[in-house]
């Protein structure tokens, strides 16, 4: 099954090709401040999976901590799927768009 999500203004758009992790809710103070939520619902899903379709340069990294990079779309400033340290994006459930 191929999952399809995008920015909010749709510069950025990826997809996963694969199975997505389970689902996990963090609500510490940099995922809520990150997020602007009391917390984040993220899964992780296999870099080999992921794709970036378009808006490469519209991404902007900024290092919360050290090896975590949250990443967001300079025009619309929506958060990004990041990349750890490890083989691994994180994904926030609200990337995903269902029909398009």
């Amino acid at each position: 099954m191929i999952h399809r999500g995008s920015c909010l203004c749709g510069g950025v758009r990826f997809e996963v090709a694969g199975g997505i992790g389970t689902l996990t809710l963090c609500h510490c103070s940099q995922c809520r401040k990150a997020q602007g939520s009391a917390f984040v619902a993220a899964a992780p899903v296999r870099s080999a999976d992921f794709r970036l379709l378009s808006g490469e340069e519209l991404l902007q990294a900024y290092e919360s901590s050290p090896g975590k990079q949250r990443v967001f779309c300079r025009r619309c400033g929506s958060p990004s799927p990041t990349r750890g340290r490890c083989s691994r994006v994180l994904a926030s459930s609200s990337h995903f768009t269902k029909g398009r």
